[in-house]
């Protein structure tokens, strides 16, 4: 892909490591399709306000939950979101 078709968005961000953290709040409710607890809850919101977001973990902590929740809330919000993993 282009450089030019990259510019502007967060995997062009990405690879040009310029990946900051904006303080940006989150309008409306969170919607918690699947109850979650607070540090799900954190992340899930970074993911609606940020750039990039990465979520790690040991198996069982609920990464599926926030994945879930990032899902349904960006669609109820309309916003764009780009899935990966590697499992």
């Amino acid at each position: 892909m282009s450089s030019s078709k990259l510019k502007g968005t967060a995997l062009n961000d990405w690879l040009s490591n310029n990946i900051q953290d904006e303080e940006k709040s989150l309008r409306g409710s969170l919607l918690e399709p699947i109850p979650l607890n607070e540090e799900q809850r954190i992340a899930t919101k970074k993911a609606l306000t940020q750039k990039l977001t990465v979520v790690t973990g040991p198996p069982g902590t609920g990464k599926s939950q926030i994945v879930t929740s990032i899902l349904i809330n960006a669609a109820f919000k309309k916003q764009s979101v780009i899935f990966s993993s590697k499992n």
